[in-house]
């Protein structure tokens, strides 16, 4: 049984760096991009928390008609508090505050496309929900490490 939450977000704020992807180079883009923002956290001075952020923000999401060459922006980044100093080559992204449906996943990488598509196939149907048009992502905490076999992170899917 998956547990999950309904939470209603006010908008948030990143700074970080992004990349058009598929869902063929996703893995080895963000990993390329992890180690691009990763040096730079100390530069960003209004962080709030100590999570980071995997952002994709899709044109149009629809679940059915998505393929594995599919074109989004994908973004890594952290939440501040303001824009008011975004350090030289980062860029800022706000995310439209609403409602999402939160999950809590912990296992491999390889073993998370089920677990994605069984949201999208039976979760959000079963429940009533429609995605809605605003970024998906997922909030990583300081122990994440996609080397690792095991990792633990919130998915955050828009919901009207």
């Amino acid at each position: 049984m998956m547990v999950f939450k309904i939470v209603q977000q006010p908008d948030l704020k990143l700074v970080g760096m992004r990349t058009k992807v598929s869902f063929e180079t996703m893995g080895q883009e963000t990993a390329r991009l992890g180690r691009l923002l990763m040096p730079r956290l100390a530069e960003i001075s209004s962080r709030m928390g100590d999570s980071t952020f995997s952002v994709q923000v899709y044109n149009d999401f629809n679940f059915e008609t998505l393929r594995p060459q599919t074109q989004f922006d994908k973004w890594i980044g952290v939440e501040v508090e303001s824009f008011d100093s975004v350090p030289e080559g980062l860029e800022s992204l706000v995310i439209k505050g609403g409602k999402y449906f939160v999950f809590h996943y912990k296992g491999s990488l390889a073993n998370y496309p089920p677990v994605w598509t069984s949201v999208f196939e039976k979760w959000l149907p079963q429940l009533g929900y429609a995605v809605d048009d605003r970024p998906h992502f997922e909030k990583l905490p300081p122990s994440y490490n996609p080397r690792q076999e095991v990792n633990e992170e919130e998915i955050w899917i828009p919901i009207g």
